[in-house]
């Protein structure tokens, strides 16, 4: 585990202004060419397409140096204040409901890493937005993930800022997840493997 201060997380967002999932052939988002082209179930949602699984599965993983490489973001908005604006950050409840951690998976062999983290927010947070930059890696040992590949379950995670600009009231995981949106003010998250 590895604690995180939401201050430095704010002024990085500060400093980086650069967009995720650049605009493909026909001015198509990449993350939508992903899921039309990785998954048959769809739904239409303002005009823009949205799956409604999320993926599952190891074969298409990635792994280096013995880790399983995973994708993740730190999704962001501000909220008007009496005196301003204020950050709030959205975490989501663990598949077993043991306490709450940002939305993050396996980074696969037909994504890059930006397309990756998207999935996953979209996935696990029912969230979409522009990726403001990567905060950083880190490396985690997890339980869960020991395999052929990886048998250690060593992990080594690539954390992105994500600027929300819509949240879904559909999304794959919402029967296994919870959302919640936190004030940043004055608070430390605990990010859990």
């Amino acid at each position: 585990m590895e604690w995180t201060s939401v201050s430095f997380f704010h002024q990085h967002c500060r400093r980086r202004r650069c967009h995720g999932a650049a605009a493909g052939a026909g001015g198509e988002n990449s993350l939508r060419l992903l899921y039309k082209r990785a998954l048959g179930i769809t739904i239409a949602t303002s005009g823009r397409m949205t799956a409604l699984v999320a993926r599952t599965g190891r074969h298409q993983q990635r792994y280096e140096h013995g880790h399983r490489l995973v994708a993740g973001c730190i999704p962001y908005r501000y909220r008007p204040t009496g005196d301003g604006k204020s950050m709030e950050v959205l975490m989501i409840s663990s598949q077993r409901g043991e306490g709450l951690l940002f939305p993050k998976g396996g980074w696969e062999t037909d994504e890059t890493v930006e397309e990756a983290a998207c999935r996953e927010a979209l996935e696990e947070a029912g969230v979409k937005g522009h990726l403001q930059g990567m905060l950083g890696t880190w490396d985690f040992k997890s339980k869960r993930q020991q395999g052929v590949f990886c048998p250690e379950g060593l992990c080594r995670a690539y954390m992105f800022a994500l600027d929300v600009t819509e949240q879904l009231e559909t999304w794959p995981e919402q029967h296994a997840r919870q959302r919640q949106w936190t004030r940043s003010t004055s608070i430390f998250i605990l990010v859990q493997e």
